[in-house]
């Protein structure tokens, strides 16, 4: 049958059904094939998702470069044609976009093409060549309340709600259709499990929802979600959900068409709570998250498993005559592991055979871990590893003296060829002076062929202790910048406890000294020589010694060292456990910005007077009462005291703003979030250089004063977004015409 024959049969049946004779093409020219880019699979019992999986992989040759990066385009396929592709623009030229979509082979058969566009202009891709099966290019527009939602419940499809309620409004869970939701709800508390009635919903996002600290298991349940995003406001959601790790794996989930028991289980596994798991999955759901792309979630899988399969050497020791395979991405080196079980009597088999007795599964074993035969018995790595801790390889000595020094220097190079050779070097032992330098190497991502030779080192040569505590605790690496300080000197005490032989804060000086991370860990447990070092090597970051950035570092002081450092301008302390000002900073001659945001903070020293301050944030502090040792700072230009419910109950918010804030004179940004201001001063309405005042989410007076804002001469933009003002946008509007008002 000729290409174009094919074509025509699969055209007259397009929605052929899953089973029996079907016939399938996949478009890919990289794939290879007589017929160019028409690649006939025939299938005698053709499995969807399989095929989905396999499509999936091809994104690049099947989409091209351009489309396959987008994440945010979704395609869904039937029988190896996209039958409907959502695509979500962030701006560029969409119109570009939409007409490559339809412009793709695999579109031939397209039914549904829908757009979620803010501007929601059709006539935009009327031009457009559109396959015979797609009758029209839906472009759904966004519904921005609920009252006019609720009009038209049925059709409703994308839908931005504010609320300044605890709860969600029942009515929310009348849009059956609804597959984007956006909340802003600062005083939102929880998030109920009814958020499973609406079905087919594929995308939330969460501004602002300050209260909000956690979010219910039906959520990770929904296979029809695809992502789950949380803006920077969203403190204790932050706090709680590893976020960088948890929207690929919502995302995988949805390519993958994971179940909703199984979303449940890895969502889980990868927060830490181990409840969860422990109540639904069976070992076969443990096996499952394995094959997941996400460490967090395997690693934590694996040591969920050893609550659930039985160590079987623990009671008869190593088994005689046994043949072992491994199932999966081990740490242990193929030749070595197979000498020593040679040494004892057993064999190493390449895959699974007839003659294997044992699987041993290690991480990431590819789905190989499903079909052994009944009669195998299934261990993991950390099983073998016990088993054969009884009679270890002798560890030869290594060398010493400038030979030692020279592979040490070699490890620390940052250099791939470097690292390698001294890899190479160790291959008969390793001196334990170098055990701090090879966790290093294996945390550093940038060496991609180093990592796992590294790895194989310390599982040989390394007390097990070291290996376990590595993949305990250093699961995800510390060199990662994204993670917090407070996240990562966790992650080293926990591991310097649990390895023993591998000194924390030797590991945390090469952290420093390497990425100029593992700084609270060098403050906590060093000297002050250490601290200075970590200080400057975090200067160094910078393009001028100027700037400090000490956030979410578990401090509750500065570290003494901070005073060899006169030339610091800029200091970022927020999110660490200071419960008052620093009076370190007072001593920065040319300190200019100081960020104490979310901290414990509850008043400012008067000598602050004595400061050339010229930005000052105590947002989300343990403020009750307006600071007034800040009136003196006359040189501010920006003052951010805006409360929050993060970090305390409603009631302790500030209330009021004195009179005398008009001794501010070159304050240009005044941030007063959450506070609650039954009249404003006075004052206020003289601070000549006022550009900004933001007044988001505040109790304000009832009676706007129209006639006082008038008079600020620079006041370019009215934050009033979820304050009792929202309401006035419009009155504010016609009163402040050359005023931005964000309501």
């Amino acid at each position: 049958m000729t290409a174009d024959a094919l074509w025509a049969k699969i055209a007259a049946n397009p929605d052929a059904p899953d089973g029996g004779d079907a016939t399938y093409l996949v478009y890919a020219d990289a794939v290879g094939g007589e017929v160019g880019e028409r690649i006939v699979l025939m299938q005698q019992h053709p499995d969807g998702p399989v095929l989905a999986a396999y499509l999936e992989k091809q994104r690049a040759t099947l989409y091209g470069p351009r489309l396959a990066k987008l994440a945010t385009i979704h395609w869904d396929w039937h029988l190896g044609f996209l039958r409907s592709v959502t695509y979500m623009p962030k701006g560029g030229d969409d119109h570009a976009v939409v007409a490559e979509i339809l412009a793709l082979p695999a579109a031939a058969l397209l039914r549904e093409l829908v757009v979620f566009a803010r501007n929601g202009a059709t006539a935009h891709y009327a031009d457009l060549a559109r396959p015979p099966t797609l009758a029209a290019i839906d472009v759904v527009t966004c519904t921005l309340d609920l009252a006019t939602a609720l009009a038209d419940p049925d059709h409703v499809r994308w839908l931005a709600m504010a609320s300044d309620h605890a709860e969600l409004p029942p009515e929310l869970w009348r849009f059956a259709d609804l597959r984007w939701l956006e909340l802003r709800a600062p005083q939102l508390v929880a998030i109920p499990p009814t958020i499973a009635r609406l079905s087919r919903l594929f995308r939330l996002d969460l501004e602002c929802c300050v209260a909000l600290d956690t979010l219910p298991d039906e959520l990770w349940a929904m296979e029809s979600m695809r992502e789950v995003s949380v803006d920077s406001e969203c403190f204790g959601l932050r706090d709680r959900y590893n976020l960088e790790r948890l929207g690929p794996l919502v995302a995988g989930f949805a390519r993958a068409r994971t179940p909703g028991r199984r979303r449940v289980i890895e969502a889980s596994l990868l927060i830490g709570e181990t409840a969860n798991p422990r109540t639904l999955a069976t070992t076969e759901y443990l096996m499952a998250a394995l094959d997941s792309n996400i460490g967090d979630v395997r690693a934590a899988a694996l040591a969920e498993l050893q609550h659930v399969l039985p160590d079987p050497f623990a009671a008869s020791g190593f088994p005689a005559r046994a043949t072992f395979a491994l199932v999966g991405k081990t740490n242990y080196d193929k030749q070595a592991l197979k000498t020593k079980l040679a040494e004892r009597g057993g064999k190493l088999a390449g895959k699974v055979t007839t003659e294997v007795t044992h699987a041993i599964v290690g991480e990431t074993p590819g789905g190989k871990q499903f079909g052994l035969a009944a009669s195998v018995v299934v261990a993991l790595e950390t099983h073998l590893r016990k088993l054969l801790e009884a009679a270890p390889p002798t560890t030869p000595a290594t060398p010493a003296g400038p030979d030692l020094g020279a592979i040490r220097a070699q490890l620390r190079s940052r250099d791939e060829d470097q690292t390698r050779a001294a890899i190479a070097a160790l291959q008969d032992g390793v001196d334990p002076s170098l055990y701090a330098d090879l966790v290093v190497v294996v945390q550093d991502t940038t060496l991609k062929k180093s990592r796992d030779g590294a790895k194989k080192l310390l599982t040989l040569y390394a007390p097990p202790a070291v290996s376990e505590a590595m993949r305990e605790h250093l699961k995800v690496s510390v060199l990662v910048p994204g993670m917090g300080e407070a996240n990562r000197f966790a992650r080293l005490s926990r591991f310097a406890e649990a390895a023993g032989t591998v000194d924390g804060l030797d590991l945390a000086r090469l952290l420093v000294a390497r990425a100029s991370v593992g700084t609270q860990y060098v403050f906590a447990r060093g000297d002050r020589a250490d601290a200075r070092a970590a200080i400057a090597a975090l200067l160094a970051r910078h393009a001028s010694p100027t700037e400090l950035h000490l956030q979410a570092h578990e401090l509750a002081q500065v570290p003494a060292a901070i005073a060899d450092f006169p030339q610091l301008e800029t200091i970022h302390l927020d999110g660490n456990r200071f419960v008052e000002f620093p009076r370190e900073l007072l001593d920065l001659p040319r300190l200019r910005k100081v960020d104490l945001a979310r901290n414990r903070v509850h008043d400012v020293p008067h000598e602050l007077a004595a400061t050339g301050l010229a930005s000052l944030s105590l947002a989300a502090n343990a403020l009750t009462t307006f600071p007034m040792g800040v009136l003196a700072v006359t040189s501010l230009r920006e003052l951010d005291l805006s409360s929050t419910q993060t970090y305390m109950p409603d009631e302790t918010r500030i209330t009021g703003l004195p009179d005398g804030i008009r001794a501010l004179q070159r304050l240009e940004r005044l941030r007063y979030h959450f506070n609650i201001l039954r009249e404003l001063p006075d004052g206020l309405f003289t601070l000549p250089a006022l550009v900004e005042l933001d007044f988001m989410m505040c109790e304000l007076p009832d009676q706007v004063p129209l006639a006082q804002l008038a008079r600020l001469p620079k006041l370019a933009r009215l934050d009033v977004r979820f304050s009792t003002w929202r309401e006035r946008q419009a009155e504010l509007a016609a009163a402040l015409p050359n005023v931005t008002i964000v309501a």
